[in-house]
């Protein structure tokens, strides 16, 4: 089975979508994920697993009665998310914005901020 990053849209935040690890922990295995290991109250899982999002915000809908977006990316996945234009301002906080439509095009945004950097040397 393929490692996978869970990732869940707006779990346990401001008191809405409410879900304890413990629970989704338990989801996650009743689905056949190994090797689980959930991060915080994030919503944020690391596993082995072969599903698909889908298996798991549908399941979250029957069991707690709300749904969230999901998604799951591979290693490489999340580390072509972090290829970034401003990699370089490692004394930032880095937020990465994960979308349905995943198919974005970083080439203006890299090539202004190279433009914006020239300009200040």
């Amino acid at each position: 089975m393929p490692r996978r990053i869970l990732l869940l849209a707006g779990i346990n935040v401001g008191g809405h979508g409410r879900l304890p690890m413990k629970d989704l922990r338990t989801l996650l295995e009743d689905l056949g994920a190994e090797h689980l290991q959930t991060y915080i109250q994030s919503g944020n899982a690391v596993m082995d697993w072969d599903g698909v999002p889908e298996m798991i915000a549908d399941e979250i809908e029957r069991l707690h009665g709300f749904r969230r977006a999901a998604w799951l990316l591979s290693q490489d996945e999340l580390i072509r998310r972090l290829d970034h234009p401003f990699a370089e301002a490692t004394d930032k906080t880095l937020h990465i914005w994960v979308h349905d439509q995943d198919q974005v095009d970083l080439a203006p945004l890299r090539e202004k901020a190279t433009t914006e950097v020239m300009a200040q040397t």
